[in-house]
């Protein structure tokens, strides 16, 4: 095993985060009201997400986020034809490139992110922002209130905390399983930024996604946490170290593409925390 992929997995062993189980029947669920336009932001949002092997999600992801930014790009391999025929059903751009596994990397995240964020440093303006996020990441219906008033160049903003859903099913009604905030002030699920022409871009020497998140996260002088928890599709810590699907709730016979959006008040769906882990062991909070 080489040096890097040891740094990847002791990262996540030693990671902390504080979790609750949700309750099976949430109360005060409403049907989640799409805003069906341009959002109305003085920002100009580029979404850029990878996708490869993860269509699935990638469709149900796009039906959720695509409205509150002002276009989309999502990177993925030349084989990966299903995710490039979600992009054309969505209208939006497909990145192709062997970035992800060239020098037989098992998912270079930060070298495929890369090609991408230096053509947005290139082409900004002085309110272009680049939200870079998972694809199987939901953000709650209000999520453009909370975007700060001033983004200053020098500090990314990022979430900490989500909520995640076992099944398609459980999705689609809005119970989660559990909660879960982690102790770093950035994570890969959804990192913004202003974008200019000497903005930091993703690190290329990670041959897996999971350092490469926290090691972009450190070229910036302030990392701030938005007031913002996000919905999660699939249980994790999990197979994003090597790129791998999440296949939790395959076998209901559900998909994620055909899930309807989770109502709203679904998450938070916990108001205190009752266990820490460290990596995947878990003790009861005291």
């Amino acid at each position: 095993m080489s040096l890097s992929r040891n740094k990847d997995q002791s990262l996540w062993t030693s990671a902390s985060y504080d979790t609750c189980q949700c309750s099976e029947s949430p109360p005060n669920l409403k049907p989640r009201q799409g805003r069906f336009q341009i959002p109305t932001s003085r920002y100009d949002i580029t979404l850029v997400t990878t996708s490869v092997g993860e269509s699935d999600k990638l469709q149900q992801s796009l039906k959720c986020n695509k409205e509150f930014v002002n276009r989309t790009i999502v990177i993925t391999t030349p084989s990966d034809t299903e995710t490039q025929r979600v992009c054309f059903l969505f209208g939006v751009r497909c990145h192709v490139t062997d970035a992800f596994h060239l020098n037989n990397d098992k998912f270079n995240k930060g070298r495929a992110l890369r090609e991408v964020q230096l053509e947005l440093h290139r082409e900004a303006s002085s309110n272009s922002v680049a939200m870079i996020i998972d694809s199987d990441v939901c953000l709650p219906p209000n999520f453009l209130e909370f975007l700060p008033s001033e983004m200053p160049l020098d500090v990314l903003f990022s979430v900490n905390e989500r909520c995640m859903f076992a099944t398609p099913q459980d999705y689609s009604r809005g119970w989660p399983a559990l909660q879960a905030k982690w102790s770093y002030q950035t994570m890969g699920f959804l990192q913004m930024y202003i974008s200019h022409s000497s903005a930091p871009t993703y690190p290329e020497d990670f041959p897996t996604a999971a350092r490469s998140d926290l090691e972009f996260g450190t070229y910036f002088k302030q990392r701030k946490v938005l007031p913002i928890i996000v919905m999660h599709m699939g249980i994790s810590p999990g197979g994003w170290m090597a790129g791998s699907k999440n296949t939790s709730g395959a076998d209901s016979g559900d998909t994620w593409a055909s899930a309807a959006l989770p109502p709203d008040g679904a998450c938070p769906c916990c108001s205190e925390k009752t266990t820490r882990c460290i990596g995947r062991k878990c003790s009861p909070l005291r």
